[in-house]
């Protein structure tokens, strides 16, 4: 009875562990980190660009952080 109590927790673990890296690949797939098409849609990746813009136009500027793999 332990033993495959803890036989399915450690193929649970493992599957678990297995599966992360394709969360990320999904993740990726799912959305457009292409720098032309944001710039297209008006987004700034620089923050000097950015506070420039900002100053010109003598609007807030709204910070988004983000992790691009």
């Amino acid at each position: 009875m332990i033993r495959c109590r803890f036989a399915g927790i450690l193929l649970g673990t493992v599957a678990l562990i297995l599966s992360l890296p394709g969360l990320g690949r999904a993740q990726r797939g799912g959305f457009n980190h292409d720098e032309k098409a944001s710039q297209e849609n008006g987004w700034l990746s620089g923050y000097r660009q950015g506070l420039d813009q900002a100053r010109k136009l003598r609007k807030p500027m709204m910070l988004v952080f983000r992790c691009v793999p």
